[in-house]
């Protein structure tokens, strides 16, 4: 399943920060991730609820 997130603020060291927690917590996840954009794409079996979560956790905000 794809999940799209909307990072306002995000830049190369967070997005490195949100990238490793996700495969760390999702080994078999593709990240993609748009800066200019500021989008953060996931191909996953997680839940949607469950990525975002991740995301918050180092410290950004999810549009």
């Amino acid at each position: 399943m794809k999940h799209q997130f909307k990072v306002p603020g995000l830049s190369a060291d967070s997005a490195d920060k949100v990238k490793d927690v996700i495969l760390t917590a999702e080994p078999d996840a593709s990240v993609a991730v748009d800066l200019e954009q500021q989008i953060i794409t996931v191909e996953t079996e997680a839940s949607d609820e469950s990525i975002r979560q991740l995301i918050v956790s180092v410290g950004q905000e999810v549009a």
